[in-house]
């Protein structure tokens, strides 16, 4: 649920590729009259993990999404004091996953809850084998908590969020 993964490189040597679900914003072009006003939903705001996935879920309702299997791209991230944060990026993720999941994909049941709930406690767990990620362990786990606690607590009040911005 609300999990994104970089294309595949099969069918490489066609001009365009298969259509897609969502989109990287890092390596990709829109026409503009495909964007909706405000292009970014105000859920999201400053570094925000899946606010492209958000806006393209909302392009492809109207317009094919698809990949270029013979384009290469050189994402160059620099580090930055807000990517290491690690409570608040994971208190982040768990918020964010869950709205993208709830309220833009529709997927709002106890079993699709279950399922992020599952995601996020495996992917706690394989954070365990990144360099440095028994000491960042105790601020992702209490980030995971607190994020689910928002979820829990203050979810309800994103019922009926405006999933689709205006053209």
């Amino acid at each position: 649920p609300a999990l994104n993964f970089l294309p595949t490189l099969q069918g490489e040597g066609l001009p365009v590729g298969p259509s897609v679900d969502w989109l990287n914003l890092c390596c990709t072009l829109f026409r503009q009259p495909a964007l909706p006003k405000p292009a970014l939903l105000p859920f999201f705001h400053g570094y925000s993990l899946l606010e492209d996935a958000a806006l393209t879920l909302h392009v492809g309702r109207t317009w094919r999404l698809a990949i270029s299997p013979a384009a290469r791209v050189y994402h160059d991230t620099h580090p930055a004091p807000y990517k290491n944060r690690t409570y608040a990026r994971e208190k982040m993720e768990v918020i964010n996953r869950w709205f993208v999941m709830r309220h833009l994909l529709d997927r709002n049941d106890l079993g699709w809850d279950l399922r992020q709930f599952a995601y996020q406690g495996l992917m706690l767990l394989l954070s365990l084998r990144a360099p440095g990620g028994l000491r960042r362990f105790p601020a992702a786990l209490a980030g995971k908590i607190a994020g689910w606690a928002t979820v829990l607590l203050h979810g309800h009040q994103w019922r009926g969020y405006n999933r689709t911005p205006r053209l």
